[in-house]
């Protein structure tokens, strides 16, 4: 088996999905790499059925077209951050850096910078082979812990992100990546901790490729 392996970049192509200017977009089909049919880019600056607003909940919005589902591990259910003033994710109001690839929203815990935030859990009804995405804001001695988990619940590998780590820093966007040989991951978990017992979540560009997603 390969192992799993989360590489930091300083350096990282995202997967951006351009439209015609001369017709109306589909944002459900701009979900989906044109040249790799199999994987599919969540900015969350779309949620299918719905308009996107700070502090809209997310869990099953994305199961139908991407069998993905999110939720926290208490049982809640993460919600939207927009980015700029009020705070809802972190300090200073919510705002990366310009020119990292974030747009105006991106997912955090319960929008609440009140303690170490529950951890993010995606699951996969169909499993996935790889997946990479942004992770915002790890600075102030926070360390970033991201899991990988097979359909029997067994750890197949994991990583941590450390404040101080390439990338890392106020307002920066740090990338992280998982590639498998095989479509074994049915859910990953994302938790993050601060020193003085304060983290907020930012997590953005979630990409995963599925090779069961192709017709």
């Amino acid at each position: 088996m390969k192992s799993l392996q989360f590489v930091l970049l300083l350096s990282f192509s995202l997967l951006f999905v351009a439209c015609d200017n001369n017709e109306d977009p589909n944002p459900e089909e701009e979900l989906f790499d044109e040249e790799q049919p199999e994987c599919a880019t969540v900015t969350f600056e779309f949620v299918p059925g719905g308009d996107i607003v700070e502090g809209l909940a997310i869990n099953s919005q994305f199961e139908e077209l991407l069998n993905i589902t999110f939720e926290l591990e208490n049982g809640n259910d993460p919600v939207i951050a927009e980015t700029g003033a009020p705070s809802t994710a972190f300090e200073p109001n919510d705002n990366p850096e310009s020119g990292q690839g974030v747009g105006s929203f991106f997912l955090t815990d319960d929008g609440l910078i009140t303690e170490d935030a529950s951890p993010l859990i995606v699951t996969f009804s169909v499993p996935v082979d790889s997946a990479s995405g942004l992770v915002l804001d790890i600075d102030g001695g926070e360390t970033f812990t991201i899991q990988a988990f097979d359909v029997a619940d067994n750890l197949l590998e994991e990583s941590v992100i450390t404040d101080g780590d390439p990338g890392t820093g106020s307002r920066q966007a740090t990338p992280w990546w998982f590639s498998r040989e095989a479509p074994d991951v049915a859910s990953i978990r994302f938790s993050g901790v601060r020193p003085s017992g304060i983290f907020g979540l930012g997590f953005d560009n979630f990409t995963t490729c599925a090779p069961a997603r192709l017709p």
